[in-house]
């Protein structure tokens, strides 16, 4: 294969030695040729559509104009990647790096050639994953609580108490501001069974290891709390006798929050009390730092079964209400004082907090996908969020996917069992939770997969695209001119963006700029907002309506005293100048190209009563200035 160089010293070599030829044979030519001057020199414009082969990237990847526009742009290793890579991408687009590649390859061809070049592109992640993941609920204790107390206890949702009635409050909680068309991710633990109403034990020591958890804190005298023990009892001690002391035992914090009816018990002794029970009270702060019990403030428990103050028999307290202090974070403290007239002996042998609670068997952590309807949050069909079942199906007992457990090596099968009857072209995202190594944490992650001949397959980040290429002064040229059929196909959103445009522009600039009107469906634009009989423009159709009789029944101030065909052609033509003022919005990054005329061809369908079930008319739109859509002609029949 020749290179540039050579290929070009082919050409010049001849041209040089015929030069000499050239000035010799004008005289003859002149004279006996009359007007061979004025003959036009042959054109080679071409018109062709070219795929890019693999040896094409790699060629686009060496050109020395390439390197050095990449060089200066930073992306230097993105372009040399591009051999391997084999597709273009945000970074490396082709209106920069493909125009070296035309001019080596069709370097005869003269102005007004066209090539359109259809090339891999890598579009990245689909940006409407991106909505899928950026809210993401985790139910909390809080968030069972404020269902009620049955569903707080369990920290689960129940047969009698499902998930779906109550996770939208929840949400909806979560995310106030939400927009239409939100999306949140979230999880929640769920039971199948009705979980049985109990107790559960929050904090218990025993002293069955000396002091265990407490610390002790003298404050007055050479007394100390010490760990102590009869037979194969256990328990701490105090005693201060024949001393002024003060001494406190106090407990590690304990975290009531979320707890429901919490209370306490304890087991204990005392003898030598001689009715001085205010030398031996047990105490609870919500304040104390760990350190200083004079700085905190202590509320003493009022306690109704006690040991008798006289022997070392051991009495268990009732269930002493903690429920003033729910919610908290508390310590409890066993304070005693004595003096040289009294002095007791104190046993405190067990202490335990419990709380209302349910023994729920079978909880299990759950996912699912909502989406926000613009008044609340409705489950959606469309996504699928894994739970742990999930994982432990495929034989993930983590509940995570990570880089050992690639999402790709599992969920092709996964989504076959769990979809058996699906059929061509399916779709569905999949959320899941992926522990990043490198971050040390689990992050939540949506891929969308769609079935196609049997198998469900990840949608891939490369698609195929086409653009043209014009040459025009020269040099070749991208030229981003688009052809756009809005298809009067209901429910197809991204038609539905035009039109909705378009009647966007009518309620801002017509209804309430002009008109004066707040209220939606007082003027051309309906109530619902999706359509209007200024354009005819609707949403809700995806076509354009311009009947008469709906014009005059939406808006009859507008009409007055026009025909049937005035109307018409009064619709159609406010049409075409609102889509011309909308399309800035729907295409902000459309610019001019110098030597091209960049133009967007939209095709509509007119309809008029009859039935439309494709484009109609073809309206043309060229871009003079970023932004700036003119009017070239339309709306055309199409034939």
């Amino acid at each position: 294969m020749l290179n540039n160089t050579t290929m070009m010293n082919k050409y010049i070599i001849p041209s040089v030695l015929a030069l000499a030829l050239v000035t010799a044979a004008c005289d003859y030519n002149d004279e006996n040729f009359e007007g061979l001057d004025q003959i036009a020199t042959p054109t080679n414009v071409i018109a062709l559509d070219y795929t890019l082969t693999d040896a094409d990237y790699a060629s686009v990847a060496g050109y020395t104009t390439n390197k050095e526009m990449a060089k200066a742009a930073g992306v230097e290793s993105t372009l040399a990647a591009l051999k391997t890579a084999k597709a273009f991408s945000s970074a490396l687009g082709v209106a920069d790096y493909v125009p070296a590649f035309l001019a080596a390859k069709w370097f005869t061809a003269d102005d007004g050639s066209a090539v359109k070049v259809t090339y891999n592109y890598n579009q990245g992640r689909a940006t409407n994953l991106a909505g899928y993941e950026s809210k993401v609920k985790t139910l909390t204790t809080a968030d069972y609580l404020s269902v009620n107390s049955t569903v707080g206890m369990a920290k689960s949702f129940t047969p009698t108490y499902a998930a779906a009635d109550h996770l939208p409050a929840l949400i909806a909680q979560a995310y106030p501001n939400a927009v239409s068309g939100d999306i949140c991710m979230a999880y929640f633990n769920t039971t199948i069974q009705e979980p049985i109403v109990g107790q559960t034990t929050l904090f218990e020591e025993t002293f069955d290891s000396g002091m265990g958890t407490f610390q002790a804190i003298t404050i007055n005298g050479a007394k100390v709390w010490t760990a102590s023990s009869y037979g194969s009892d256990a328990f701490m001690k105090m005693s201060g006798y024949q001393e002024i002391n003060e001494d406190w035992l106090v407990s590690p914090q304990i975290d009531l929050a979320g707890q429901v009816d919490p209370v306490i018990k304890i087991r204990q002794t005392a003898k030598y009390v001689n009715g001085q029970w205010n030398q031996i009270t047990i105490q609870v702060s919500t304040n104390f730092d760990g350190a200083n019990v004079a700085s905190a403030t202590w509320t003493p428990l009022t306690i109704t079964t006690k040991p008798t103050g006289s022997d070392y028999v051991f009495v268990d307290t009732e269930d002493i209400d903690l429920s003033a202090y729910a919610g908290q974070k508390i310590h409890v403290a066993f304070t005693y004082v004595s003096d040289l007239a009294n002095a007791a002996t104190w046993e405190v042998d067990n202490i335990k907090v419990l709380a209302k609670g349910l023994s729920a068997s079978g909880v299990i952590e759950e996912g699912a996908f909502y989406q926000y309807s613009g008044s609340k949050w409705i489950a959606s069909s469309s996504a699928y969020a894994l739970g742990k079942a999930d994982y432990l199906s495929m034989g993930i007992t983590s509940g995570n996917f990570s880089s050992t457990l690639v999402p790709n090596n599992y969920l092709p099968l996964f989504l076959a069992q769990k979809y058996p009857y699906a059929q061509e072209k399916d779709a569905k995202v999949v959320g899941y939770k992926y522990y990043s190594s490198t971050a040390k944490a689990v992050t939540y992650v949506a891929d969308a997969y769609t079935f196609a001949s049997g198998i469900w397959t990840k949608n891939s980040e490369v698609v195929i695209a086409t653009d043209q290429f014009v040459r025009a002064g020269g040099v070749w040229k991208y030229d981003p001119s688009v052809v756009i059929s809005l298809n009067p196909v209901k429910g197809n959103t991204t038609v539905s963006a035009y039109f909705q445009a378009v009647t966007d522009w009518v309620w801002e600039n017509i209804d309430q700029a002009q008109l004066g009107i707040t209220t939606k469906g007082k003027g051309y634009v309906s109530s619902y907002g999706n359509n209007d009989y200024y354009t005819g423009s609707s949403a809700y159709y995806n076509n354009v309506d311009i009947r008469p009789a709906k014009a005059r029944e939406q808006y009859a101030a507008g009409y007055d005293g026009k025909t049937d065909d005035e109307i018409m052609a009064l619709m159609t033509e406010r049409f075409v100048d609102a889509l011309g003022k909308a399309l800035p919005k729907l295409h902000p990054d459309a610019v001019p190209v110098d030597g091209v005329d960049v133009t967007y061809t939209i095709n509509i369908p007119i309809y008029k009563g009859d039935a439309v079930t494709a484009c109609t008319h073809t309206i043309v739109y060229k871009v003079t200035a970023p932004g700036v859509f003119e009017l070239v002609s339309g709306p055309t029949a199409i034939q």
